[in-house]
């Protein structure tokens, strides 16, 4: 006989719960005729993988048109719900039956604490003290400018139309809602458009976190001090005790955790459930104050260190479970709470006019005060879009306004609804109109080539860790010769974003006053500082770190070369050579970073192969014997970028430079005729321009007698330079075209790369979009 257990009144939406039936928590199994859905846990289990099927197939269905995850598992939320699928009484009771609501919706609870616990660690509180004028100006203007819209809209509404009494407290809320916009959500939501480490994409975060903290105060004075203004002293007193036990009890006890793991190696077991129970008894003892347990989360990872080690650990632990399976229950159900029927009245018109008033506000608010500091107007329209959307915070603070009665369930339904329906408007809008990119098109694009005319020649030096930095000091040794124009050398170190909600992009320091306590980041930088005091005539380096996501880091990237106005951006190749010579990728992601600076760089572009250490070589100049390169010119504007850079390179007394001019009789005739010019004699005048460069001449029939030249000075060259562009209808690569494992180096470069060869490889391309103009 099943245990049935009967409570005492409960509240689900606007269902009452008389009698609740507990059923058993594990089942006899199909043989004995038992239904798993009357089991509490097979219910549970079946019910997440509902809602998980649902949001992922909604969110596959609505991605096209560039809506978010949080949109899409709201809208799945809606559409089982009451308003749509749940009109069906006889479904909706059997997969969400009454009792089954608690314990599902108290099982999301736990998921909302994970992920706000998790989003305040990635937040570093400290960015507010160093935000420019532009964001607190952005941030402060459009909150006010959409409480001001709204309330005015309340009292014109109220004067016009009949407002019942009971529901005008709520209306702060409508208020409040308009004005907030949240650090957490712009966040996600500018990841998810991969405009985080744009331009606008930073202006946004952090105007978002002025908002956030203005916000949260005023909502702090409204529904603590102002609703209970016959104690405020006592509520003020017991929130501010909280918040410092919280801060010099909790907070010295996780950094002593996270300072007890090695450097590299994981958290213990021991030491990650510690923190677990601190979380949860943070989030209770904020309850006992009267703070929602998300918020005391929140504000407890908030006062944390953000990045690695701490943040990246808990990133890690919790985005796999909670982030990806809990989250999407908690908004399916906050849509499963949102019913439709409620708005079958003319209120609904009037409460609506006062939330459409709040977002018109913000998007006023931002724009104009955009356009007040001299933003371009098409950016000023992307920022003020981007202000006016709304996700996750804005939802766990209705439905806890809706839970304590605060709210009510048609002024819930109205602002979930315009949520999914503003944002969900919003967000391909955004994606068409805002192109990071685009501020490169306009840009004259730097090349080798050019740099004559310039004062300095000008490298940025792409370094992801500690293999590329050596690599990258040979192939700058080699860039500046003695006795030529000064080298400027820009080195960005390139980190995955991770533990962080915002992307960072900073100059590096190593004024640390022990080595043992430097960062591997400021390590790297003063290999660079080094190198840089031993050549100090003519060249100087500068270092610089990007944090972003692997998916955008091109835009830190891009953003830096046009700044810098650099010739070149020197790239490595996302594979490593061990000393047997076996490839190992370092990380897949990188090479879909080259693929994209490839596309948009402003400039030349170089991908370095490095093989050095086959050969033995770790610091190639400083050495007694004589370093090699081979230039391979088959013809076109990347091997002439190729040859202007190998060029640059002679005039080191250990480097030696042998040009080798590659072509069929077919491809020369083709390039005389239309140049008026020899393509030997154009690339052998370069070489004569210097006593110390050799010239080769090879005539091929097809790729395979181009790979066999190659060949042939393998064993007399230590590094290859080629151009990654050639015309595909040079019979000299003909055959190579047919496959290629690495598109991004071309024909050329692909072969060189993926061969046994022992020699080091630097693929140069001038301008993405222009292939062989010269030919």
């Amino acid at each position: 006989m099943e245990n049935i257990d009967y409570s005492s009144h409960g509240l689900i939406g606007k269902d009452k719960l008389v009698c609740q039936a507990v059923y058993k928590v594990s089942s006899e199994g199909l043989w004995n005729l038992h239904n798993p859905l009357k089991i509490s846990t097979s219910l549970l289990i079946f019910q997440i993988i509902v809602i998980f099927i649902v949001s992922r197939i909604t969110y596959f269905l609505l991605r096209p048109f560039h809506q978010t995850m949080l949109t899409s598992q709201i809208v799945a939320g809606i559409i089982m719900g009451p308003s749509c699928l749940g009109k069906d009484k006889a479904y909706f009771e059997i997969l969400f039956p009454m009792g089954s609501r608690l314990v599902i919706s108290t099982f999301a609870e736990f998921g909302i604490l994970f992920y706000f616990f998790k989003a305040g660690v990635q937040v570093n509180p400290s960015y507010i003290l160093n935000i420019g004028r532009e964001p607190i100006v952005i941030g402060i203007v459009g909150n006010w400018v959409s409480a001001i819209f709204s309330g005015v809209t309340f009292i014109i509404v109220k004067s016009v139309a009949n407002i019942p009494k009971e529901i005008e407290p709520s209306i702060l809320l409508i208020v409040v809602n308009g004005a907030f916009t949240s650090f957490v959500v712009l966040s996600d939501f500018l990841r998810e458009l991969k405009i985080l480490n744009s331009e606008i994409g930073r202006l946004a975060l952090s105007s978002a976190l002025i908002s956030d903290a203005v916000s949260w105060l005023v909502i702090f004075l409204i529904f603590r001090v102002g609703m209970l203004s016959y104690r405020p002293i006592a509520e003020t007193v017991m929130i501010v005790s909280y918040f410092s036990v919280v801060f010099f009890l909790f907070r010295p006890m996780v950094i002593w955790i996270s300072k007890r793991n090695p450097d590299g190696k994981p958290m213990t077991q021991t030491h990650f459930l510690a923190i677990i129970c601190m979380l949860f008894f943070v989030s209770f003892s904020a309850q006992y104050v009267g703070i929602k347990g998300f918020f005391g989360a929140y504000m407890f990872g908030l006062i944390l260190p953000d990045g690695p080690p701490l943040g990246s650990v808990l990133s890690d632990k919790f985005d796999s479970i909670f982030s990806a399976l809990l989250v999407p229950v908690y908004c399916a159900i906050s849509g499963f709470n949102t019913d439709t029927s409620e708005l079958a009245d003319p209120l609904t018109t009037n409460i609506e006019c006062i939330i459409l008033s709040g977002y018109i506000g913000k998007f006023v608010g931002t724009i104009l005060s955009s356009l007040y500091l001299q933003f371009q107007t098409r950016d000023s329209f992307a920022l003020a879009l981007i202000m006016c959307c709304k996700g996750i915070s804005e939802l766990c603070l209705n439905s806890a306004l809706y839970a304590t009665k605060d709210s009510t369930m048609k002024i819930f339904t109205l602002l979930v609804i315009n949520l999914v329906v503003i944002t969900g408007l919003l967000t391909p809008i955004v994606h068409y109109i805002y192109d990071p990119s685009r501020k490169y098109k306009s840009y004259i694009r730097k090349t080798i080539i050019d740099s004559d005319k310039d004062l300095d020649f000008r490298i940025l030096a792409c370094i992801y860790g500690e293999e590329n930095v050596y690599p990258m000091i040979n192939l700058l040794q080699l860039s500046h010769p003695p006795n030529t124009k000064p080298l400027s050398v820009f080195v960005i170190q390139l980190m995955e974003l991770t533990g962080r909600a915002a992307s960072i992009l900073k100059k590096n320091t190593t004024k640390v006053k022990s080595f043992s306590k430097m960062t591997p980041i400021q390590h790297i930088a003063n290999v660079f500082d080094q190198f840089e005091l031993q050549h100090k005539e003519g060249f100087t380096v500068q270092n610089f770190t990007a944090n972003a996501p692997f998916a955008t880091m091109h835009e830190d990237i891009c953003t830096m070369a046009m700044d810098k106005r650099t010739n070149i951006v020197i790239l490595p190749f996302h594979k490593q050579w061990t000393v047997d010579g076996q490839a190992e990728v370092s990380h897949p992601l990188i090479r879909t970073v080259n693929q994209n600076v490839l596309k948009r760089v402003p400039c030349s572009v170089g991908i370095l192969i490095d093989r050095s250490h086959m050969a033995g070589k770790v610091l190639i100049i400083s050495e007694n014997s004589c370093y090699r390169i081979a230039m391979i010119f088959l013809g076109g504007n990347d091997d002439r970028e190729a040859l202007a850079y190998a060029m640059h390179m002679v005039g080191h007394s250990h480097v030696t430079l042998t040009i080798v001019c590659i072509s069929s009789e077919r491809d020369r005739k083709h390039i005389n005729k239309k140049n008026n010019c020899s393509l030997s004699e154009y690339v052998k005048a370069c070489a004569m321009s210097r006593g110390d460069v050799s010239f080769n001449e090879e005539i091929v029939q097809d790729g395979a007698g181009t790979t066999e030249v190659i060949r042939k000075m393998e064993s007399n060259v230590d590094m290859v330079i080629v151009g990654r562009h050639q015309d595909t209808s040079f019979s000299s690569i003909l055959g190579l075209t047919e496959w290629s494992e690495h598109p991004e180096l071309g024909p050329v470069g692909d072969l060189l790369a993926s061969s046994d060869f022992r020699f080091s490889v630097l693929v140069v391309q001038e301008k993405f979009s222009r292939y062989d103009s010269w030919i």
